[in-house]
């Protein structure tokens, strides 16, 4: 029998979703599969099932029997607690999961998904007409040329396009999306090539892993650009590439990659992807998984879950220190180099988030003491929560002046999350916005 409605969405069932790098009719097509291997009638499903499902409805035995077979997950981690697994040992070898990449495309060809190398080509065909600077060019020349000296892929080309990608992560901090975006998914397009010269099975996983990279900068960068479908795109192309390297850091940078996606906006579905992005980083570098705690904290504190907030701070405080301990950075996909700056950064917000404003502004005051000048898409996402932080203290005219201060950085880099500080910090100002301040930073905010 199905179990009653919920009245909330079932995050756990989106987040396997999405971790897996499937659409709705992806699921529904792969439990049509179960149940003909399995030998069984396949009764009528269609994406609407999914919608369903993720929206909160109850699920008979036989669907929610097929779904546990499909992601290989027990009822409760599937969102359904209470309900009985009636898998059998062998029902697991119909799972699509156990299967290669490659096999899993094979099967689902007739139902017009595309393959990881048509995904990888349509990708880097994204996002023409922009200018490229000068230093892209260069990189492009570099890896030009390794790609015609060369006729089969080795180990230093490998190292040239790792260090490419390390380029662009480093770019990613301080360089304009429009012109980081060109250059990165040129390369997406050539590693898409590589995938399909010759090369030995020992290089493959260290190009999917270059691709996923790439794929991810891409993505979000597209996101800067207001570019959703791009950014889904290029985002579910790096999901596939990681699950098919067996990269699970990777896969987690990617999950938290799509929370900035307007389908996951809700801080709930938010949080829920990013507990799995942690599960999944629990081998990553100390920096990595100091990043997806603050983000798991940050999402936790807009959904009004303190405690998980505080929780989730504190294991980034602790890989902080961790990191402190070792001496050095070990640098990450989506920001600058992971350090304590960046750390205060997330705390300020979380603070913000849960309304104690006199800790957040001391903490994001010290964050902007501590970070470096050239890490501009940092400074633009915290200038937004610091103002707010006047605001919630009666200081809005204060707060008008540090956005206004802010605003050519955010102009520089208009990072999706700076953008959208200046939303929340403009909603905070409503009831004074006839006064001078707010109407000269709204004038500000008019040109960006």
């Amino acid at each position: 029998m199905p179990a009653p409605r919920s009245t909330q969405k079932n995050v756990h069932l989106v987040a396997k979703r999405m971790a897996r790098d499937l659409t709705q009719t992806q699921v529904a097509v792969g439990m049509q599969r179960v149940f003909a291997q399995a030998g069984r009638k396949v009764p009528p499903l269609d994406k609407g099932f999914v919608y369903r499902w993720e929206a909160g409805a109850g699920i008979s035995d036989r669907y929610l029997w097929a779904l546990c077979v499909l992601f290989d997950a027990a009822p409760a981690e599937l969102g359904f607690p209470g309900r009985a697994d009636t898998r059998r040992d062998e029902d697991r070898l119909l799972a699509p999961t156990n299967r290669s990449a490659d096999d899993v495309a094979a099967a689902m060809e007739d139902q017009d998904v595309p393959t990881r190398r048509d995904m990888l080509r349509a990708a880097g065909a994204l996002g023409t007409g922009l200018a490229v600077p000068e230093w892209a060019h260069r990189l492009a020349d570099q890896i030009g040329r390794a790609l015609e000296d060369r006729k089969l892929i080795d180990l230093p080309l490998l190292n040239d396009l790792t260090s490419v990608v390390g380029s662009y992560r480093a770019r990613f901090a301080d360089t304009p999306p429009a012109d980081l975006l060109v250059p990165v998914k040129q390369h997406l397009d050539e590693v898409a090539q590589l995938l399909e010269r010759p090369h030995l099975r020992m290089h493959h996983r260290q190009l999917c892993v270059i691709a996923g990279r790439l794929a991810g900068i891409a993505g979000r960068l597209s996101v800067d650009l207001d570019d959703h479908a791009s950014a889904e795109a290029y985002l579910q192309t790096g999901l596939r590439v990681a699950q098919e390297a067996d990269d699970r850091p990777l896969t987690a940078y990617l999950l938290e990659a799509t929370t900035w996606l307007p389908a996951n906006a809700s801080p709930h579905v938010k949080a829920a992807i990013l507990e799995h992005g942690n599960e999944l980083a629990r081998t990553a570098s100390v920096s990595e998984r100091g990043f997806l705690a603050c983000r798991a904290a940050e999402e936790y504190a807009a959904a009004g879950n303190g405690r998980s907030a505080k929780q989730w701070l504190g294991r980034a405080e602790d890989a902080t220190q961790e990191l402190s301990l070792d001496g050095a950075a070990d640098g990450f996909g989506w920001d600058s180099q992971w350090n304590e700056s960046i750390m205060l950064r997330y705390k300020g917000a979380v603070h913000l988030s849960l309304n104690e404003a006199e800790e957040a502004r001391q903490v994001l005051h010290e964050a902007s003491r501590r970070m470096p000048a050239s890490a501009v898409r940092s400074h633009s996402i915290l200038i937004p929560d610091l103002a707010e932080s006047y605001v919630q203290q009666g200081e809005p005219e204060e707060a008008c002046r540090i956005a206004a201060d802010g605003m050519d950085l955010v102009a520089e880099i208009p990072a999706k999350a700076a953008l959208a500080g200046l939303r929340r910090l403009r909603a905070e100002l409503r009831p004074v916005e006839r006064t001078a301040a707010v109407r000269e930073l709204d004038d500000r905010m008019s040109l960006l």
